[in-house]
């Protein structure tokens, strides 16, 4: 007899407080006003909430000349530097800051080790939108790491303020940690991963030990469902990062009876809710 598939969704899977709480304050605003409202980059990283957004009346610009004089602009969940805010006050634009308050509180630990003269190191994606703002609070000073390898060709510095990316992970820090240790006498570390990205990544590890095959949703940019994934693979579970339903093979589903979902911060539950409704209908 054909056993029938079990699903378990990570309790923390999709949107978390950051994201939610960018996406409600686009959403009044849209909802309040009649001109074309502007956000910096992509207010988060999925792009059909983006795209639910612009139907609304959101427009996405890569850079501040696009904005009008006096328009509104949308300060996205990732963040951005300082000089942002004066540039936009010089052109009398109205800010909205709908900036993460776990990035907002790793922007202030930058910017209070720059202000205390020690030479700031941040782990994560030099290319990724937060990585980028966070280093323009140092006046882009910063040495950014991704891992252990770049750490260990840092030279040695009397004073090294240690942060992360909110997505990242905790033994990139525990390994970048190990090397500073060598390079200086002075090593101030703080751990700015978010709290729902921690968990998202504990639960992972947990599910890799009870299910047969891992789905991890979330936009190929979602730095964090890309971490998901990897932490997915490295414990030794099939793990597929998909976008949404339809990128499913029924092939994958072959004798795979417990199957585990978890969903970057970024992923709307309504790509969720057909994720499950796919995995179903192949039973």
């Amino acid at each position: 007899m054909k056993k029938s598939k079990k699903i378990k969704l990570a309790e923390h899977a999709g949107f978390c407080f950051g994201v939610r709480r960018a996406i409600e304050i686009a959403e009044d605003v849209l909802g309040q006003k009649k001109e074309k409202i502007f956000c910096l980059g992509e207010i988060i990283h999925n792009r059909s909430v983006v795209e639910g957004l612009e139907k609304k009346g959101l427009k996405t610009i890569e850079n501040l000349n696009r904005v009008p004089l006096k328009a509104s602009l949308i300060i996205r969940s990732h963040g951005v530097g300082p000089e942002i805010f004066k540039q936009a006050e010089k052109k009398k634009i109205k800010i909205i800051d709908a900036t993460c308050p776990f990035v907002r509180k790793a922007q202030n630990v930058a910017r209070d080790f720059y202000a205390d003269k020690f030479q700031v190191v941040i782990v994560g994606d030099k290319k990724h939108p937060e990585i980028i703002g966070l280093n323009a609070h140092t006046k882009n000073m910063a040495i950014i790491v991704d891992g252990k390898e770049k750490a260990q060709k840092i030279k040695n510095y009397p004073k090294m303020g240690l942060l992360i990316q909110t997505t990242g992970k905790t033994e990139l820090l525990k390994d970048v940690t190990s090397v500073l240790l060598e390079k200086t006498k002075n090593l101030c570390v703080a751990n700015t991963i978010c709290l729902d990205s921690f968990s998202k990544k504990e639960e992972v590890k947990k599910m890799a030990k009870k299910v047969d095959i891992l789905f991890v949703i979330g936009d190929k940019k979602s730095n964090n469902t890309k971490k998901l994934a990897e932490i997915g693979t490295s414990s030794g579970i099939k793990t597929h990062q998909i976008e949404s339903a339809g990128d499913i093979k029924k092939e994958w589903l072959l004798n795979k009876n417990r199957i585990g979902i978890t969903a970057g911060a970024s992923t709307p539950d309504i790509l969720i809710n057909q994720v499950k409704d796919r995995i179903n209908s192949n039973e």
